[in-house]
């Protein structure tokens, strides 16, 4: 520890392994030099890998949950107890080469100056540390946002409570007991003690042993001050009851565990005359000329014989929700570009019109046959999707019973049938599962609907969880589709159906495992995105990014999956969340265009013929022309919505600022017309013309048709002369995607 100016400042280089929770009592930086290190951070689960920078704020919960082979830089800074405490400050991701990056290399110097420093204890050494460690907090307070300390930042807190939080934390040294808060508060002892424990799930009397606590074993690892004089001096009233305390935490006696933590210091701790300390130190920064290092980025190296086929794209089936059906020249578009070939049609009761004459019901399609026909005229096919809200508008309507909402869907039938062709190969749809209160409930009007629509050849089921046990595939007439929570399309025979959605226990299986979590943990993960002031600009393109990723390494299933798009905003199905459905679309309400419509153009246009694939590139060949997809996904958003075990989380690779692409082509002869068409975060910096639009709340059409027409991707074109062998090489940077076109051309 060296107390320099107004700063307390501590540097440890050690190995981090599995912790139980500890509370943060100093402001603490991590420095992963080597290896990675998983962790908890107030609930929250952090993967820290070689490179990464991460604050914790003084009263951070922390424990390490795995960790291997790690070297982890530890700088903590304190102040007096007097002096004015730092501020909260907030981050969401660790700080590496590709998140806060230019805070990253500033503040990479100042961590490994202050080490260093430290370990030269030359001449000028405690100025510099105390130089380098102003310039860090500097460096937090200029690219970090702040809030205020204790809970005042969570709305869910309420300001009594937070009063009384912040009161024990400067007074834990102090008597307290309820009857005491209470007064001090003007409340019911009782409604105090029932209000903290519901906001903060534990009772006052645990969170101020939690305090004493925290500051009594700081002082055993940090002084060698008699166990009852730290017992006295931090609040526990006696001897025997600091123990008590420290054994039901540790499960040792206070002496025990600062034997320990002495023992665990000598082994975790690195000595600090170590060469290899200085190695990895300077592999991030150069110590003798303290200057910029160079970014970090993986490169690989394929070579490539253009004329082998290793595998068959499919492009992943899709079809659009839309809030409001476009016209038909987007939807053509639409379908020409994306190559997107259904439109649901939903709400189907609600664009039915009905008299009732002399005790019949009198039918009008016309306001759903303009749908229909808008769809069809764009060279598209309704897909039409009956939900359980179909029949609860029925009955909200008192339009009839049961009886007669099959009647209407039969009516409905005849009609199409009778006013449209090749109807036969429409796709229909039954979601017969309708949740409420954590608990699926099968609507038995729209199963027993099912048979009115079983002559058409794309007939589909909704099941949650097709099960794999007793699973009999179909491949006869009676077979009907079904379609799971996760896309995926199984044929089965429709009496084997009908036993799943009259099957109790089935129902009740499926209730316990609604994907509710997972897609509360997406929307969640977005949200951090965009509230991030340095994400927010790069949401839509991280967003596209990640989903692009997952597409890609899904290839293989695509064959058998069915899944929605969004055009703008439209919910994905009856449950699916409309804040994600929103950041997903591929248009803005208003009709702007997003990187992920780009995105998805760029990959249902590559070729059938698959030269070569990875995880992050796809090599695709027709006859002589070759169209190659890359995409550089951040760790985190790879799997942000499909679930998928193809990928396993390399958590001890650096953050890359970028990925180099080296193609050894062998074999190429000819004139190519070379078509590079990139979008990242680097062009959306120079796009600076569109930040006006962005905080615009309601933009003009003229305002829709400037931004469509600015926001593309950057296309370069240049002509290749190919002579036998050729190297392609590009860098694709983290978030990026880039699409190439190699077309031979003939004089």
């Amino acid at each position: 520890m060296n107390e320099i100016g107004n700063y307390k400042v501590k540097t440890k280089l050690e190995k981090k392994y599995k912790s139980e929770v500890t509370m943060m009592s100093d402001l603490t930086i991590w420095f992963v030099l080597s290896g990675y290190v998983e962790m908890n951070r107030n609930g929250s689960m952090l993967s820290l890998r070689t490179g990464d920078i991460y604050i914790f704020n003084r009263g951070d919960l922390v424990s390490v949950n795995e960790s291997k082979d790690n070297h982890t830089l530890s700088v903590k800074i304190g102040v007096s107890r007097y002096e004015r405490p730092f501020p909260n400050f907030k981050l969401s991701l660790p700080i590496s080469e590709v998140y806060k990056s230019e805070a990253y290399n500033y503040m990479k110097q100042c961590l490994a100056n202050i080490y260093y420093e430290q370990l030269r204890k030359d001449k000028g050494s405690a100025y510099i540390i105390e130089g380098q460690s102003t310039r860090l907090i500097g460096l937090l307070y200029r690219y970090l946002e702040t809030e205020k300390r204790e809970l005042e930042h969570d709305p869910s807190y309420s300001e009594k409570i937070k009063n009384v939080v912040s009161y024990i934390d400067q007074h834990y040294d102090e008597k307290l007991t309820l009857d005491h808060l209470a007064e001090k508060f003007y409340s019911s002892k009782y409604y105090l003690a029932r209000l903290f424990k519901k906001q903060l799930g534990t009772t006052i009397g645990n969170y101020i042993k939690e305090v004493r606590l925290l500051h009594g074993v700081k002082m055993l690892e940090e002084t060698d001050r008699k166990v009852i004089d730290i017992a006295l001096a931090n609040g526990f009233p006696n001897l025997r009851s600091f123990i008590e305390a420290v054994k039901d935490k540790y499960q040792v006696t206070p002496q025990e565990l600062r034997e320990r933590h002495e023992k665990n210091k000598k082994i975790t701790e690195i000595p600090i005359q170590s060469d290899e300390v200085l190695d990895l130190l300077d592999s991030f920064v150069p110590l003798h000329e303290f200057s910029n290092p160079s970014l970090h980025g993986t490169k690989t190296t394929v070579p490539i014989n253009p004329y082998d086929t290793i595998g068959k794209f499919h492009p992943l089936n899709r079809f659009l929700k839309c809030t409001t059906i476009p016209p038909i020249n987007r939807l053509k578009e639409i379908n020409q570009k994306l190559r997107v070939q259904l439109v649901s049609v939903t709400n189907i009761v609600k664009k039915i019109d009905y008299v009732v004459e002399n005790g019949e019901f009198i039918y009008n399609f016309q306001s759903l046959d303009v749908l229909l026909r808008q769809i069809i005229d764009a060279g598209m096919k309704p897909y039409i999707q009956f939900q359980s809200i179909d029949y609860f508008e029925w009955k909200k309507n008192g339009a009839g019973n049961d009886g007669m909402f099959l009647k209407l869907l039969r009516q409905l039938h005849y009609h199409i049938q009778q006013n449209f062709a090749n109807t036969q190969d429409w796709y229909i749809e039954f979601r017969c599962f309708h949740e409420t209160n954590n608990y699926m409930e099968v609507i038995r009007p729209l199963v027993n609907a099912i048979s009115i629509f079983q002559g058409y050849n794309f007939l589909f089921i909704h099941l949650p969880v097709v099960p794999e046990e007793n699973l009999s595939t179909s491949d006869s007439d009676r077979g009907v589709y079904c379609i799971d929570d996760f896309t995926k399309v199984t044929k089965m025979e429709l009496e084997q159906v009908y036993e799943y959605l009259n099957d109790s226990h089935y129902v009740k299986e499926i209730s316990q495992d609604m994907h509710h979590d997972q897609l509360n943990h997406a929307l969640e993960r977005t949200i951090t995105i965009e509230n991030d002031t340095h994400q927010a600009h790069y949401a839509n393109l991280k967003h596209a990014n990640g989903l692009l990723w997952n597409a890609l390494n899904d290839i293989e299933t695509a064959p058998n999956r069915l899944s929605p798009l969004s055009l703008d905003g439209a919910n994905l199905f009856e449950y699916f969340p409309s804040e994600l459905a929103e950041r997903f679309s591929i248009l803005t309400k208003d009709g702007r265009i997003k990187e992920y419509y780009y995105a998805l153009a760029f990959l249902n246009n590559l070729y059938e013929d698959i030269v070569f694939k990875n995880e992050n590139c796809i090599v695709t060949r027709y006859q002589e022309n070759y169209r190659i997809l890359a995409v550089y996904p951040e760790e985190e958003l790879r799997q942000l919505l499909v679930k998928s075990n193809q990928y396993k989380h390399n958590k001890k690779k650096l953050h890359n600022s970028f990925i180099q692409i080296e193609l050894q082509c062998k074999d190429l002869f000819g004139t190519y017309r070379f078509v590079k068409q990139q979008l990242s975060p680097e062009h959306i910096d120079k796009k600076a013309e569109l930040a006006y639009f962005r905080k615009c709340k309601k933009l003009s059409s003229d305002d829709i048709e400037y931004w469509n027409g600015i926001n593309r991707p950057v296309r370069t074109v240049e002509t290749l002369e190919m002579k036998r062998t050729y190297t392609l090489e590009f860098q694709v940077p983290m978030f990026g995607i880039t699409m190439i076109d190699l077309e031979k051309t003939y004089e």
